[in-house]
């Protein structure tokens, strides 16, 4: 099926999504922190991000922005609890996530979400007319007045 990186300092998201995912045949990786999400996707292919927004310490809109310019193939679903979740989530969206959950998830969400994702995934690389994902969003991101700054300069927004 499909390599999914989920990325919450929550352990009991992270295990509902392992729990969820696996059986449908996902192969899954879990990480707590945005470095720590960063590097398991250097390491392995990753197909689907599942992101946290809200996490200690950390903009997990940061951890959005690393995976548009680290990994521009990753189809990302954005995480966010219920309270105050919509200007992040549209944010998200914006730069390019390509769903976005409400927490807590039921489990015929996660999976329908994901199916969602990878189906058109399938779908645009199979009728490729436009340009790849990837190019849009750093485009997105280069016109974003918090990060074209340090884009302009050719190093990383976040660095």
């Amino acid at each position: 099926m499909a390599n999914i990186l989920v990325i919450d300092s929550d352990a009991a998201t992270r295990r509902l999504v392992e729990q969820t995912l696996r059986p449908a045949g996902h192969v899954v990786l879990s990480a707590i922190s945005r470095v720590q999400g960063v590097e398991l996707s250097r390491d392995n292919h990753v197909d689907v991000a599942i992101i946290c927004l809200y996490m200690p310490n950390e903009a997990g809109m940061n951890t959005v922005v690393d995976f548009l310019y680290e990994s521009p193939g990753v189809e990302i679903i954005a995480f966010a609890r219920q309270s105050g979740a919509t200007n992040l989530t549209i944010f998200a969206h914006w730069l390019g996530a390509t769903k976005s959950l409400t927490k807590p998830v039921e489990r015929r969400e996660l999976l329908k979400a994901v199916d969602e994702v990878l189906l058109a995934r399938r779908e645009e690389e199979s009728h490729r007319l436009t340009p790849p994902r990837g190019a849009v969003r750093r485009a997105k991101i280069a016109r974003h007045p918090e990060f074209n700054t340090a884009h302009e300069h050719g190093s990383h927004p976040h660095n």
